[in-house]
């Protein structure tokens, strides 16, 4: 089977969050939804907690962070990012904004009689030392990793997980990237965080490439 994208997602991580201010009319007059005000029926607006729910996107936003979950496809999400989450980020400059994370997050889906062996190669390479302990035919194996990518902290956690689609649960091994920036309290804030979700094309190329040196067989 082939690669498949989940739906990623843009967090954005303040001191302090009004959501009360994210009303369906606010949200129309700033053209996060459209004129008439458009959303599915199961959004929620209360002071504590809204989820705004549309066929490209959810929004949801809580005291503490917004995050924007992008539902449309990958050759709009970029455009997305800046009309909506840009939007509100220029709109609501006093919020004490702390932090940016752009999150992805893919499945390969193996057959359950060559995940052991696949995870092996990819993350353990050796039976010794503690490795020793897991030679089973189950045995499964992951990774953390992470470097500098631009002005993001990338970080990646590889393991396999058991999810269930239409009653059937199937092996999968997940690849979740985060790029994290933390926003000194000095900087411009709303300058710096449309600066940053401006590179998501950038980072998304990132996470392809890294999943195309894998190795499976599947192909992207």
């Amino acid at each position: 089977m082939s690669w498949t994208e989940n739906p990623p997602v843009v967090v954005v991580l303040a001191r302090h969050f009004n959501p009360s201010i994210f009303n369906p009319v606010w949200l129309a007059k700033h053209g996060i939804l459209n004129e008439t005000g458009d959303y599915k029926p199961d959004s929620v607006f209360t002071g504590q907690l809204v989820q705004v729910v549309t066929d490209d996107f959810v929004l949801v936003v809580t005291n503490d962070q917004m995050q924007f979950i992008l539902l449309a496809s990958p050759e709009r999400h970029s455009v997305l990012i800046e009309e909506k989450v840009g939007t509100l980020i220029r709109k609501l400059p006093e919020v004490p904004y702390r932090a940016v994370g752009l999150n992805f997050n893919w499945h390969n889906a193996l057959d359950a009689n060559r995940l052991a062996e696949e995870t092996r190669q990819l993350f353990a390479g050796r039976t010794d030392g503690i490795y020793s302990c897991f030679t089973e035919p189950n045995a499964r194996f992951g990774a953390y990793l992470s470097k500098d990518f631009g002005p993001f902290r990338m970080k990646l956690d590889v393991k396999p997980i058991l999810v269930e689609m239409e009653g059937v649960k199937g092996d999968r091994i997940q690849f979740a990237f985060n790029f994290h920036h933390d926003l000194p309290a000095e900087r411009n804030a709303p300058d710096a965080l449309f600066d940053l979700i401006g590179q998501w094309n950038a980072v998304r190329t990132e996470t392809v490439k890294t999943i195309k040196t894998v190795g499976f067989r599947e192909q992207l």
